[in-house]
């Protein structure tokens, strides 16, 4: 979903939310949009906050999706090839290999279309197939040196920068950072593999703004 898109729907949930919240203050009868938890809570947030947050976490991954494609240009193939060739040196850096199977629930691909992605990816030199475990029918995928040697020149520069630019924070701040950014992509994994998303008809009913065909006058 592009990322205005994303936010115009937040911010329609936090307003529907708040409706019929609104406080007003008995010594000067000003009415706030603050809810009545909202005001309770020490330190809490306003919705232009949250929003300004979502924002550049959207932001950010956007950046890093760009990231993604350049390289992926830089080294002649797909997009998503490159995202799993990514994936195969991330997890090697680890030392914990990916099987095929597991490469493919993190590229979100098939079975069958990453068994077709590691052949071409291995006929283009950039991976290849091993059986190292005791049990002879795991098969692990790993990286050639030529493709992490390239991988390695193109994101260590932008690593050190994000390093210089993290340091600047106590350990205690990065904590909180990661705490919020786990709990939003857990709770946007949720969302995404429940039954939790409404139809696309009923969203257009509550907010038929949305829809541009609904402003349209009736003939």
């Amino acid at each position: 979903m592009p990322q205005r898109c994303l936010l115009q729907r937040y911010s329609w949930a936090t307003t529907d939310e708040r409706k019929g919240h609104k406080v007003r203050h008995e010594e000067t009868g000003a009415a706030t949009d603050e809810s009545p938890g909202e005001a309770a809570r020490p330190g809490a947030t306003t919705q232009r906050q949250d929003q300004r947050v979502l924002e550049s976490l959207i932001a950010f991954t956007r950046a890093h999706n760009e990231l993604g494609r350049r390289f992926a240009r830089s080294e002649h193939v797909h997009t998503t090839d490159a995202a799993a060739i990514m994936q195969i040196i991330d997890a090697e850096d680890r030392d914990q290999p990916l099987t095929p199977a597991r490469l493919a629930e993190r590229i979100a691909l098939s079975t069958g279309a990453t068994s077709i992605l590691l052949n071409r990816l291995e006929e283009a030199g950039h991976i290849v197939r091993t059986r190292e475990s005791a049990d002879r029918r795991i098969v692990t995928v790993h990286s050639t040196p030529s493709i992490h040697t390239a991988a390695n020149a193109y994101y260590e520069p932008l690593a050190r920068l994000l390093r210089a630019e993290l340091s600047d924070y106590t350990a205690a701040e990065l904590d909180l950072v990661e705490t919020v950014v786990a709990r939003v992509r857990s709770a946007t994994t949720t969302y995404v593999q429940g039954p939790t998303s409404p139809p696309a008809h009923h969203a257009e009913a509550a907010h038929p703004a949305a829809n541009p065909a609904s402003q349209r006058p009736s003939t």
